[in-house]
């Protein structure tokens, strides 16, 4: 709360760890303290069913529920460890229907009509045991955003922006929503992380602006949110 209080926390390894004995799995071989195995670098809550969607770098995104902790589903690349070894973990996966899974991504967020907007990175895992898959390894970068069901478990890559794919950003950066259909979006680390770019760019893919700055690795542009000037208020 404002006044620093935590008022509520969740374990992902005790929740992951649960959740796999419960299936079945031994864990010890995907949660593995010390190890960077979950590398969390998105959170945000979602007021619509209570629940948090939080971005797993190495694996996937997973939505748990605000009150339990427990896990909805998982939506991330099939090819990785935690689908291909762990039948506890599969049977909460989202099956992609269309389009790209993501993979490396980064800067959750959820639009007014529910759907799912992220940095698609492309990047594969990092910290995966020796010998288990690592998953894909994309030429590009885009910002992606999926339809949901979740009742039939499937997810659909319903807009994407792709770039003529020549732009890779494999770690960091982000996309954001601001007026309907109109993005912005960070690519923090393009060319082997030795420039940052900001585009901004409409569901049709027309571009408004596209600036590049010189950085190192992230240090110029990690995330860049959209905001409107008719709702700023000055005092």
């Amino acid at each position: 709360d404002i006044s620093g209080r935590v008022l509520k926390e969740w374990d992902l390894g005790q929740i992951f760890r649960a959740t796999m004995r419960a299936g079945g799995d031994n864990p010890d071989n995907f949660v593995r303290d010390g190890v960077d195995w979950f590398h969390m670098n998105s959170a945000i809550y979602d007021a619509h069913d209570n629940s948090l969607l939080i971005s797993s770098r190495e694996n996937f995104v997973v939505k748990l529920d605000y009150e339990t902790g427990a896990i909805r589903w998982l939506l991330g690349d099939t090819t990785k460890h935690w689908y291909v070894n762990y039948p506890s973990l599969r049977a909460l996966a989202l099956r992609v229907t269309e389009g790209k899974v993501p993979i490396g991504q980064h800067s959750l967020s959820v639009a007014p009509n529910r759907e799912l907007l992220m940095f698609n990175n492309g990047l594969a895992s990092a910290e995966q045991p020796p010998g288990a898959p690592a998953g894909q390894n994309l030429s590009y970068s885009t910002p992606s955003r999926y339809a949901i069901d979740e009742q039939a478990r499937t997810a659909r890559e319903v807009w994407t922006w792709d770039a003529d794919r020549k732009l890779l950003s494999d770690i960091c950066s982000s996309a954001y929503e601001g007026a309907p259909g109109q993005y912005l979006v960070a690519y923090s680390a393009l060319e082997q992380r030795t420039q940052a770019r900001l585009v901004a760019v409409d569901s049709a893919g027309r571009i408004a602006f596209d600036y590049a700055y010189p950085s190192e690795v992230c240090n110029t542009v990690f995330i860049a949110q959209p905001f409107r000037f008719e709702e700023l208020r000055l005092r």
